[in-house]
């Protein structure tokens, strides 16, 4: 057992030994920087209750030498710095809305992405053969809908964009004032706010675009720093991932685990 156990720590003092080069930083206090938002349940600004996303990093790093710190700010904006390298890692995307940040193997999350309608709305969104015909759809600016990019691209007369911040808010009092009749965003962070809002039953899904990965991504300015960071995170994963760890952080927020 305490073979098994220094076989495991030796490979880490390695990483985090290659920081400390890669940096010029004391290796007993290596700063992680990440830029991100604020999006619950994933992600909350609240550190009582961080969500999922923010717990399970924390958790990844705790008993390491990495000291994290959360940045919260426009999600446009989080992307374009992390890929500036003004900070270290970004949380957390998909890979087509940050393609040249550097990924470790292991996912934080699942994305469902979905449109959403009035109760009484009849409108349905078939992946297979979308029709928007007499729609307004808000979307999020800088979010990718995948195979739908080029199409949102090419009829801006159906789409508006809205930034992250309090989007589902914005957009359901647009739709109140019948200025749209489709917002599209995250299943998971829609249904937690429209039920915060006590608004469950005025509101139904018509129907999701896809379901993604979501990630830790990490900037590439520095891809030496960046890799042995990655190295770390993937090492500690596969071990969280042997225990109930995870399923018991989603449980606090009404969540399974995606696997």
């Amino acid at each position: 057992m305490r073979k098994s156990l220094m076989l495991f720590v030796i490979p880490i003092l390695i990483c985090l030994s290659s920081f400390s080069d890669a940096k010029g930083e004391d290796s007993e206090n290596i700063s992680l920087k990440v830029a991100t938002i604020d999006w619950c349940p994933a992600i909350c600004v609240d550190s009582s209750k961080p969500g999922f996303i923010r717990e399970i990093v924390q958790e990844v790093f705790n008993d390491t030498e990495v000291t994290i710190t959360f940045h919260f700010m426009p999600w446009v904006r989080a992307v374009r710095e992390v890929e500036r390298g003004l900070f270290d890692a970004l949380l957390s995307p998909v890979k087509s809305e940050a393609p040249t940040l550097l990924y470790p193997e292991f996912e934080l999350g699942q994305q469902a992405t979905c449109f959403y309608v009035d109760k009484d709305d009849p409108w349905k969104y078939q992946d297979k053969n979308p029709s928007f015909q007499n729609r307004r759809v808000i979307i999020v600016k800088g979010n990718s809908l995948l195979h739908l990019d080029q199409y949102i691209s090419e009829h801006p007369e159906i789409f508006i964009y809205l930034t992250f911040s309090n989007f589902i808010e914005r957009a359901i009092n647009m739709l109140n004032f019948d200025r749209v009749n489709t917002f599209v965003y995250t299943k998971t962070e829609t249904e937690f706010q429209l039920k915060n809002m006590g608004m469950s039953e005025d509101f139904k899904n018509a129907g999701c675009v896809s379901t993604v990965n979501l990630y830790m991504a990490f900037a590439n300015t520095n891809t030496k720093r960046s890799n042995s960071l990655i190295e770390l995170f993937d090492r500690k994963m596969a071990v969280i991932r042997k225990t109930n760890r995870i399923e018991s952080i989603l449980a606090k927020y009404g969540l399974h685990d995606w696997r």
